[in-house]
Parts: structure tokens; sequence; C-alpha cells
């Protein structure tokens, strides 16, 4: 080529290094948010295991058991949820704890609307579920948002029907998959008033009497950064009934960690959806644009070469002898 390039190849390699940057572009603008967003792929149970114990503040008796956590979440109809918007998915939440005897130990129902792009609780449902003690949810519930950051973020807590901060700990793996580990810590907390038989408070009164039920948990959580997928959670929950500044009996405490099959159901999750999220956001656009940018510099700067044959005139011979 003689250090020349040829028109139509310079043509080439600019059209080439402009669709190149459109897919840079495309993938990491476009693509990356559609990726991000909080998935709808059905019903998801979360299962926590624990030793426990149960009390029932009616009788002042308490029990010790292997209590089973389950968390289910189900996304609403897209006909029931469209009222919301597409940025926003819409889930009915049900709580369940199980003793040994799979006798029911209590339960809770709710609704939640989330933003489908940074994860956070979204209003919802005036007037029905979507409100815990009439106060709307706020910050995370379900996952944290795409790209964690070593920070701290609000976490809503359900017992309190408020969100507190969760701090950035420390990092970890699970099942070989990295994690930031957040941790929470509330003190106990005086979250009702409730009546009581006054025996249970001190023995030989009858009647009733007045005590405070004083909640506190510690959590430890551990999120995959890149899709903010929680992946194992520990919670070290406890609730009493105090009066007097005394602790008179535990109506509940448990220290509960996601079972196996969820930790390896939410890995699964995980691990897949950060390596598209990698590709799709960073080595794709990063590749197609260097690629690009090659193109564009060489299509641009290249020294054109005529695309027209050259033509040569012949020199008339000069008959020997004959001198000009």
């Amino acid at each position: 080529m003689g250090g020349s390039v040829p028109r139509w190849v310079r043509l080439a390699l600019v059209v080439a290094a402009l669709a190149l940057l459109a897919l840079a572009g495309v993938s990491r603008w476009l693509l990356m948010p559609r990726l991000e967003a909080l998935p709808l792929n059905g019903a998801t149970t979360h299962a926590r295991a624990s030793d426990g114990i149960v009390g029932d503040p009616t009788t002042g008796s308490q029990v010790r058991t292997d209590l089973t956590i389950t968390n289910r979440s189900r996304p609403v109809s897209v006909g029931s949820a469209r009222q919301f918007g597409n940025d926003v998915a819409v889930f009915d939440l049900a709580t369940t704890g199980r003793g040994s005897d799979g006798r029911a130990l209590f339960a809770r129902h709710d609704r939640l609307a989330v933003d489908r792009r940074d994860r956070q609780a979204a209003p919802c449902c005036p007037g029905q579920a979507g409100a815990t003690g009439g106060r709307a949810k706020h910050g995370y519930v379900l996952s944290f948002p795409p790209d964690v950051g070593k920070r701290n973020y609000p976490l809503w807590d359900p017992i309190l029907a408020k969100a507190l901060p969760v701090q950035f700990a420390t990092t970890d793996s699970v099942n070989g998959l990295p994690t930031y580990v957040f941790v929470q810590n509330i003190p106990p907390t005086a979250v009702a008033r409730d009546r009581v038989p006054a025996r249970i408070v001190k023995a030989g009164l009858t009647g009733t009497a007045t005590v405070d039920r004083v909640y506190t948990v510690r959590r430890r959580i551990w999120v995959e950064p890149r899709t903010g997928t929680i992946v194992q959670r520990r919670e070290q929950a406890e609730t009493t009934l105090r009066a007097g500044g005394r602790t008179i009996m535990t109506v509940y405490a448990a220290d509960s960690r996601y079972d196996a099959a969820t930790v390896r159901s939410q890995v699964a999750l995980a691990g897949p959806w950060s390596r598209r999220l990698a590709l799709t956001g960073d080595i794709l656009p990063l590749v197609a644009g260097v690629l690009g940018l090659l193109a564009l510099g060489i299509g641009l700067t290249a020294r054109p070469s005529s695309d027209r044959p050259t033509t040569v005139s012949a020199v008339p011979a000069v008959p020997a002898g004959v001198r000009s």
C-alpha cells in the first residue's frame, strides 16, 4: 500500500468506527440500565433457620423450638401494577414463622412497591397494604442498589416501621462469590404498650398490668456488590416485655440466617447476573470504544491514495547516432 490507503477503505473505517462507538454507547447507556433493573421473574422464597424462644403473654409460658422463618415475595399481576408505571415493581409479601412441629407461630402480610432502578421503596397502594402502622415504607427492603458502595444505606425495619442506617463493615465471600458485609445494630426500643395478666408481672397480683414491648436486633447482611443481591442474612432478634425497668418475659428470640438452599439460590442468581452486567457495562463498551477510536483515527489521518490507475507516458526512443 506504500503508506497510503484507498479512499473506499478510509470510508469503510470511518463507518465501522461510528458503528463501534454507537455500540459502546448503546451497551453502556441503554442496555446496562435495563439489565440492572430489579427482575420480575416470579415468586421468590427465602428461608431462615434458627433456634428460638416463643412466649405467650396471656399465660406467661415460654417454649424453646426450632424456628423456620419464611419470606415470600410475589410480583403483583401486570394489570394490577400498571398504575404505578414500568419503573415500579409491586410485590405481595408474606412472612411466616413455624416451630419444629410445623405449627404457625406468627404471620405478617404486606404489599411493597419498589423502584426497579434504584431498588428503594416507592409510594404504593394508598389506603391498603403497602403501609405498616399507617406509615409508608422507605429505604431498601428486598435488595440493595446496583453498584453497592462501601457506605451506609437506609434499611427498612418492619417492626419499627422505618428505615435505619445499615453500615458497611468488611468484605467476604459466600460460596466463592465476593460480597460486601453490612451490619445494623438496633438497641432495645419500646415499640408498644401491652396489657397482660398482672400475675406475669408479679406473682399473686390479679387483674391486668401495662408493660412495654421492647424490640432489639443485630443484623449482618452479605451483598453481591454489582447486582445488590442479598446472598446471606443473619438476624439476632429479641422482643421482650418489660415493667419497672426489668424484663418480665421473652416473647420472641431467634438467631436466624438463610438456609443452605436459599444461599445457593441467591448465589446462582447474583453470579451470572453480575457477569452479564460486567460484560454489558464494562467490557463491551471498552473494547468497542477502543476499536472505534482506532478505526476512526486511521480512517481520518491515513494518507489517501488515488483510486485511478497511474498512466505512464511512453517516451519515444532516440535513434542511434542522433543527438538532441
